[in-house]
């Protein structure tokens, strides 16, 4: 008789999903667009984690220091953020407060979001649902 806890292993590894193990992690992009004068838009997609989160800062400070101090986080291509990355994103965003200007995420994924909600990130940066709806945060018509 084949023992009874073979078909439960069995059962057990089926519900964990996926075998994630080989796995590779998105890579990291970054894009900058100008949509409107005084308006920098910062794509970012793949994640954001430890390794990603200095070049991150880096390109964000760049837009700061470039002069639009009006800068959207189009966070729709992000599937993956960490501490580092939250970190990166509340540091430049009072950096740019600090000078008078705006940071606005927008866009992030549900699970992404998720975590911003746990953090209460939302308490910190504004973050909205579509690009659409940050831009016109920041007193810009979506283009």
């Amino acid at each position: 008789m084949k023992p009874r806890f073979g078909l439960e292993a069995e059962f057990v590894r089926d519900q964990r999903g996926p075998d994630l193990s080989d796995a590779q992690p998105e890579l990291f992009t970054i894009t900058v667009s100008h949509p409107a004068p005084g308006v920098t838009v910062v794509a970012v997609g793949g994640e954001i984690d430890i390794a990603s989160s200095p070049e991150l800062s880096r390109r964000l400070d760049a837009v700061d220091a470039a002069g639009p101090f009006h800068v959207v986080v189009d966070l729709s291509g992000l599937t993956f953020v960490d501490s580092s990355g939250i970190r990166s994103l509340v540091v430049s965003a009072r950096e740019m407060e600090g000078r008078g200007g705006a940071m606005v995420l927008a866009a992030p994924q549900s699970h992404v979001q998720r975590v911003f909600s746990t953090v209460h990130l939302s308490d910190v940066i504004a973050i909205e649902p579509t690009l659409d709806a940050a831009l016109a945060t920041i007193g810009t018509p979506a283009g």
